[in-house]
This record gives structure tokens, sequence and C-alpha cells, in this order.
């Protein structure tokens, strides 16, 4: 157990940096203060040197290109969604709307309803957006990862009214 100097609270050794400069080999102050430290550190450099940041990315934007390449394939979850965001937010989808129908969609299919798999479960737009869809609830269904894929943009079907049938 190690004191932090900024929060005083005792912490496991895994809650602090490593330093081979301290006696103990670890950081004087917890992670979550180290980073509050260098989040305010940055934020007063950028406002002292506003002209940096510019820049910087005037000088190095093969480098930043490259960054931003290796974060999308590391996080594509994450792109899809802001792609999925944005091309609703061009067809004039609400957010906040967006997401409760989508939350009341997934429970109330616990599978996909083409396949009946119940893994890597996607909502799926019955027509897609780049056809003229919204992203309202009367046009979300449940499919997985391999039928949404396969479904592409190509079709209208709306396998809602299949499950609706088997469940009659």
């Amino acid at each position: 157990m190690k004191k932090c100097n900024k929060c005083l609270e005792s912490k496991s050794a895994d809650k602090f940096y490593k330093n081979s400069k301290s006696k103990d080999g670890l950081h004087g102050t917890c992670k979550p203060c180290f980073r509050e430290r260098q989040r305010a550190r940055s934020q007063k450099f950028r406002q002292e040197n506003p002209e940096y940041d510019r820049q910087w990315r005037k000088n190095n934007a093969a480098k930043k290109r490259q960054l931003l390449r290796e974060w999308q394939k590391n996080n594509r979850n994450r792109v899809r969604g802001y792609e999925h965001a944005r091309r609703a937010r061009m067809a004039g989808a609400f957010a906040d709307c967006q997401r409760f129908s989508q939350e009341f969609i997934r429970s109330v299919y616990k599978s996909c309803l083409k396949c009946g798999s119940l893994a890597e479960l996607e909502i799926d737009h019955v027509i897609p957006l780049s056809k003229g869809g919204t992203s309202t609830i009367g046009n979300y269904q449940i499919l997985c990862r391999s039928c949404n894929a396969s479904k592409n943009n190509r079709d209208f079907t709306d396998y809602r009214l299949s499950y609706a049938v088997y469940l009659l």
C-alpha cells in the first residue's frame, strides 16, 4: 500500500505509475491524480500557445492520418456507431429517440429475426438509410452481424413479419 501525495488515499501499488528514480519504484501520485495533473498542464499549455496545435497538424499531416487510421482499425465498433449516427442525423432522426427506440427493440427481440442466432446482434434498418429509410422504431429490426452484412442495403426484407407469424 502506498499513499498518494495529492488525494492522500492509500492505494495498492498497481494504482501508481512506475518511476525508476524513486526509492520504491513508483510515482508519488496515483494514476487518476497523475492524469488529472497532466490534463491540466496540457490545457494550460494549449491556452498559452493556441497556434501550436494548428502548426503541429500542418507539419504532421501524414502522421495524424496514420494515427487516425490505426485508431479506426482498433475501434471499428465505435467508428461504425459514429457513421451510423451521422447518417441518422443526415436523415433527420433525433439521437435521443433513436437510442430509446434501439433499446426498446433490443428488449423485445432477443435473437436474430432471420436465423435465430443469439451472437453479435445488431440493429438493422428495414429500409436502409441510404435508400431513404429513417432511424425510427418502425424501421428497426434485430439481425445478427452475419445476416445484417449479407442483407447490406440491397433489399427491404422485413423479418419482423415472420417473427409475428411465429408467435401466433
